[in-house]
């Protein structure tokens, strides 16, 4: 397997060679970390005794502007966004829902 290093030839700082992986990658680095972010933040709420609906309520929009950012930088694609709007759009219906 043959590797194509010219990507990297030119790179002289840290965040080059991150964004140069990134692209290498098709997104796929910045969007993991953003998911891996996403559960930790979940989780550390869940610890804290917060009901899983409104961690996920309040996660999903706080990534959802999070991956905004990295989309108008062009470092993930519009998909992650999507994705956290339609978390948070669902778990606010819910909270609702189960309010009435």
């Amino acid at each position: 397997m043959t590797i194509n290093t010219t990507l990297i030839n030119n790179i002289t700082t840290l965040g080059g060679l991150a964004n140069a992986s990134n692209n290498f990658s098709n997104g796929i680095l910045v969007s993991g970390g953003i998911i891996v972010l996403y559960i930790i933040t979940i989780m550390v709420m869940l610890k804290y005794e917060q009901p899983l609906e409104n961690s996920l309520a309040i996660s999903s929009w706080s990534f959802f502007v999070v991956s905004a950012f990295f989309w108008f930088a062009k470092l993930v694609s519009i998909k992650m966004p999507l994705v956290f709007l339609i978390i948070s759009a669902f778990s606010v219906l819910y909270l609702y829902a189960s309010r009435q």
